[in-house]
């Protein structure tokens, strides 16, 4: 029975937070967007046993989870890891996005992000912590968060050797990955890379994992769709059975695709942007376009494959692990704990 009053309520009677989430649900479906999120959640964190017995709290992806009544009432250090820039804009999680003309989302977008940084006003111990330098600087250049200090940790991995007994899936002369969680979101930059690869003129084996699908006109490309992968094993055989990974994404933080390639030696073909810049080394560990357009992508894979037997993969394995290593990343994470707190 309160079931069924709690339905009627929130249809006929919405709270702020059911009000909030049918707009957004509109505003995608007239995007598209790629995702957009509010500040409020049902749940009240501030509340539970283990923020109050805390004595800092760490937060990564919050949305949904936690209420803008959290910033305005907590009273302990926190520490605050950010995946994109949802934190320091309204409604949207990359500029992207943002960019997309929609004055009823623009609108939404300014309201909210006054909210938050309303509440932000109340944290007086807060570390910002990125994994790229990029995002870094757009959090700081934001200027929502007055009183935080701000730290560049990278996204960790675990380098053990992995018990891998999944099958090398080819023997192929040019092989190529494209992975990601969404192939058909528009920051992923796939449709640059279909371009790009139309005028490839020997053959290539692309692996292509994620969700949704990408037809290649071209006959030079064998295209092996595999769909949303999970067992880690197999997407890592993938990887090492690749000459490269290929990421085309106009706009990324610290992709985990990018860290797992590296981890394995594969090295990357990116356009210079965000963590991409920072992290590859041209002709050490990969190779970026200069302008984001499909013809820069197309001749900078051409000049890979030209050269891909320069690349030395146990270098880049090596030079992963000292930037990625899981506990290189946590004694970096006690360092600023330390400092936050009394």
């Amino acid at each position: 029975m309160r079931s069924l009053k709690l339905k009627l309520q929130q249809r006929f009677f919405p709270d702020t937070y059911t009000r909030l989430l049918r707009t957004l649900k509109t505003l995608v479906n007239q995007g598209p967007y790629e995702i957009l999120s509010g500040p409020y959640s049902r749940f009240k964190l501030e509340d539970h046993p283990l923020v109050k017995e805390a004595d800092v709290i760490h937060l990564h992806w919050i949305n949904d989870m936690v209420d803008l009544s959290f910033f305005r009432t907590i009273d302990k250090p926190i520490v605050w890891t950010l995946h994109d820039m949802n934190a320091f804009m309204g409604i949207f999680h990359y500029s992207t996005d943002k960019q997309k003309v929609n004055s009823s989302a623009q609108a939404l977008d300014r309201q909210i992000l006054e909210l938050k940084a309303q509440a932000y006003t109340h944290l007086d111990r807060l570390a910002v912590v990125t994994p790229s330098k990029w995002l870094l600087e757009e959090a700081q250049a934001s200027a929502v968060f007055p009183q935080a200090d701000f730290y560049h940790i990278a996204n960790p991995i675990s380098f053990a050797k992995a018990n891998n007994s999944a099958t090398q899936p080819t023997s192929a002369a040019n092989t190529a990955i494209v992975i990601a969680q969404n192939l058909l979101v528009e920051r992923k930059g796939m449709q640059l890379l279909k371009d790009a690869l139309a005028a490839v003129d020997f053959p290539l084996t692309l692996f292509v994992l994620g969700k949704g699908n990408i037809d290649f006109d071209n006959p030079n490309i064998k295209v092996e769709s595999l769909g949303v992968v999970r067992d880690f094993d197999q997407i890592s055989a993938y990887y090492e059975a690749a000459d490269v990974l290929i990421l085309p994404s106009i706009e990324d933080n610290l992709p985990n695709t990018m860290v797992e390639a590296l981890r394995v030696g594969t090295p990357i073909v990116s356009f210079r942007v965000g963590g991409m810049k920072e992290t590859l080394r041209d002709e050490f560990n990969g190779l970026m376009a200069d302008s984001i357009s499909a013809e820069a992508l197309g001749q900078t894979l051409n000049k890979f494959f030209k050269e891909k037997h320069h690349y030395n993969r146990n270098a880049i394995r090596e030079d992963a692990k000292l930037q990625f290593e899981a506990k290189t990343q946590a004694l970096k994470y006690l360092e600023v704990y330390k400092t936050i707190t009394p």
